[in-house]
């Protein structure tokens, strides 16, 4: 066998492969995943015009059905344009929906859309259609919106090692999206039909997603203040800890949320978050007893003799503060020497405002 026999013997296979994908043998001429395959079978038409072919090459192509009228079945150079650009675009953002109002093929989104119009009639060529559909190319874009989503989750989710796409990430649309699979995940508790079906959840579920990621946020908090108190004998973070000014402040908000708690305010803590610090002996305020009825004593004032050596670097001795504030749950919010700043500054603006009252008084009277 010669060696050009043997090339056209390959290509004969490749469109045998070719057939058995989409179902003809109608290869557009610009056939991106195998231009010289396209290229190839123009040619067995212009032999076949020229009387040059050969019957058995021309017997083996009939026998799978080849279309010798090219014009009558393969794609126009223009439909066939837009596919590559499409097929780019695919490769670019990993699904076929693309957006009216893309600027970097203006009319792609448009002809995207006119296919879906054409087979939906009937109008689309099988060839055409079977094209579309090897690249995954949606029918329904309602249904194949929630899975471009997923797409985008599971990338974000490779570049960030989580699912908690931020309020104010780039991806402000998987960032809403986010958001509202979780309220539907809390209708679906409720018994309200939604489209957050057990599928979906499962694959929400494999992905590693946080249905409830303020809890998460809560426990990782609580794990580090196990490990201060773990380190430093008590659980009293000190603000500001530029150690893990993080931790710091979360102590601070959890005071906070106590005393929003206390005076029957919402709140984010719960009895089962409340229990958990108290087993660490946390102090709710700085000074006193946690609440009223209680018979367990809050640790005040500063840490004794004997965990002197515990405390945390930035660690004040409530001692050290105004006596005006040392009783105030938020103490720790500022060292001593600021607090004694605002209030001499506080002093001095009062004296002031008094000085210019009697003035006036004065002046009235006069």
């Amino acid at each position: 066998m010669s060696k050009h026999d043997k090339a056209w013997n390959n290509r004969f296979r490749q469109l045998i492969e070719y057939k058995n994908k989409f179902g003809n043998c109608s290869v557009p001429l610009r056939f991106k995943s195998n231009p010289s395959l396209g290229r190839w079978v123009n040619r067995q038409r212009e032999a076949m015009n020229k009387h040059i072919l050969g019957w058995e090459r021309e017997t083996l192509l009939n026998d799978i059905g080849f279309e010798w009228n090219q014009q009558a079945s393969s794609p126009s150079v223009a439909w066939q344009a837009r596919f590559d650009q499409l097929v780019e675009f695919k490769k670019d953002h990993h699904h076929c929906n693309v957006p009216q109002n893309y600027s970097r093929r203006k009319g792609l989104g448009g002809w995207v859309n006119r296919q879906r119009t054409a087979r939906a009639k009937g109008t689309l060529l099988p060839e055409r259609q079977k094209l579309l559909e090897s690249i995954d190319f949606s029918w329904n874009m309602k249904h194949d919106a929630w899975d471009i989503r997923y797409a985008q989750l599971v990338k974000y989710k490779i570049e960030y090692g989580n699912c908690d796409v931020p309020h104010g990430h780039k991806n402000i649309e998987l960032s809403k999206w986010v958001q509202k699979q979780r309220y539907l995940a809390t209708l679906k508790t409720k018994g309200t039909k939604t489209n957050l079906t057990d599928v979906r959840e499962k694959q929400l579920n494999e992905l590693g997603f946080e249905w409830h990621p303020s809890n998460t946020s809560w426990d990782n908090q609580y794990k580090r203040l196990c490990e201060f108190k773990a380190k430093h004998g008590d659980s009293h973070v000190p603000r500001p800890y530029p150690a893990d000014p993080k931790l710091s402040n979360w102590v601070f908000n959890q005071r906070s949320e106590y005393s929003r708690k206390q005076r029957g305010m919402k709140n984010s803590l719960t009895k089962e978050r409340e229990a958990k610090l108290d087993s660490l002996n946390f102090r709710w305020a700085i000074m006193g007893k946690k609440h009223s009825g209680s018979s367990s004593d809050v640790p005040t004032g500063t840490a004794g003799p004997s965990r002197t050596s515990s405390l945390p670097d930035g660690y004040q001795p409530m001692s050290n503060y105004p006596p005006g504030v040392q009783h105030h749950p938020y103490a720790v919010l500022l060292p001593p020497y600021q607090w004694q700043q605002r209030i001499s500054k506080l002093g001095d603006q009062l004296r002031r405002q008094e000085q210019i009252i009697v003035s006036k008084l004065l002046q009235l009277r006069g």
